[in-house]
């Protein structure tokens, strides 16, 4: 009952502010405006058996020195991006040399006491980063030492370290279970756990671009971003959520490898007025539902594939009209969009139909904004937003 209640509530809100749109030109500030910049949208390309990869995906993939992109499967078969095709590239034992292998040093197996092994290495200048079982070793190939990353009164001594790597400006980082490190050119640490937004620490890989730094995990792909952390996890960004590896190339889109396919994370430059048309178009052809155009989700018979949806029926068919109701009045009043102005009389008048009765009289809650609209929507009319 009281969620019934609360609803009813939000949906009368919408309404209200649907009613302000139209006269808010005596609020104070109300011509105030704000004005975003373009800015980039990330969004994903799959690329799996219809693309030309094979059935059970990749487990490697790398940027050539060319900017061509190449993967691996794990029957040592090389494939090459062509165009939006992947092709099988011949003489493939040749062209496995593309792909970085780990190197072994002589001189750290004789420093490092017992078992370990060597996951990822990283080249910067004269300096040698490996990331190992038994921790983050730093040398020149001879001579090594055990990294201790510290950041003001936090000491690291990581061990399993999964992933190193050095991005654009030279800055050392590595990714381990304890979370990740950075090192900044003036040679001081960032030490990133949970608690600083890490999402998900069960790292597979790392890959450095001109956009910051991914990070592959069991459970998805991370970027770090301007200080900003990034989680792109699901059917949405991934065509799996194990990440076996990641590439970025000079355009900072990020090319994940996983065992059913790979997954292109893009981004391209656009305007909040371009990201809305978007959204509106998609509204239009997957969520209206009946003549009076209730708005509601649409549910996909197969993951991922939106030809296969189908606007669904609720009880919350006047809640979430309510809530389209008020975004486009908003919007229409920013930009005096007549198409957006239609959308909202739509929607008004499904709100109308919801709460009324076949004889017309208005019963619900919101009766006194309901009055001064109905006798347009009797008359056939329709309000002035």
């Amino acid at each position: 009952m009281f969620i019934s209640r609360l609803r009813n509530v939000l949906s009368s809100v919408c309404l209200v502010l649907a009613l302000i749109c139209e006269e808010n030109s005596s609020l104070p500030g109300a011509e105030v405006s704000i004005e975003v910049p373009e800015f980039k949208q990330p969004f994903h390309v799959p690329y799996s058996l219809e693309q030309g990869l094979p059935e059970d995906g990749v487990r490697q993939v790398a940027v050539t020195a060319e900017g061509g992109l190449i993967a691996l499967d794990d029957r040592g078969q090389v494939y090459y991006l062509d165009e939006e095709e992947w092709k099988r590239l011949e003489n493939s034992a040749r062209s496995k040399y593309l792909f970085d292998k780990v190197p072994a040093f002589p001189t750290l197996s004789a420093q490092i006491n017992g078992e370990y092994t060597v996951r990822d290495v990283a080249i910067q200048g004269d300096e040698i980063a490996v990331a190992t079982s038994a921790g983050l070793y730093l040398g020149d190939g001879e001579i090594w030492h055990l990294a201790l990353p510290q950041q003001g009164n936090t000491r690291w001594a990581p061990v399993d370290v999964r992933a190193v790597t050095y991005d654009n400006e030279g800055q050392l980082w590595f990714a381990a279970p304890q979370g990740v490190g950075c090192r900044q050119a003036s040679n001081e640490w960032l030490l990133f756990t949970g608690s600083d937004g890490l999402p998900f620490n069960d790292f597979t890989c790392i890959a450095a671009g001109p956009d910051g730094v991914w990070f592959g995990t069991t459970n998805g792909a991370i970027q770090y971003e301007n200080g900003n952390w990034h989680f792109r996890q699901g059917g949405r960004w991934l065509l799996d959520n194990h990440v076996l590896d990641i590439a970025v190339d000079a355009n900072g889109s990020a090319w994940i490898a996983t065992s059913k396919g790979i997954s292109c994370i893009a981004q391209k430059t656009m305007t909040l007025a371009e990201k809305a048309d978007f959204y509106e178009a998609e509204i239009e052809k997957y969520h209206r539902r009946t003549e009076y155009g209730y708005v509601n989700p649409a549910l996909l018979s197969e993951p991922g594939d939106r030809s296969t949806a189908k606007a669904t029926y609720s009880d919350n068919d006047g809640f979430n009209t309510g809530l389209y109701l008020a975004a486009v009045s908003f919007g229409y009043k920013a930009t005096n969009d007549p198409e957006l102005l239609e959308y909202a009389h739509r929607a008004f008048a499904s709100r109308l139909f919801k709460r009324g009765n076949p004889g017309g009289t208005v019963w619900c809650s919101e009766r006194f904004y309901c009055t001064k609209y109905h006798s347009h929507y009797r008359s056939g009319s329709q309000p002035a937003f």
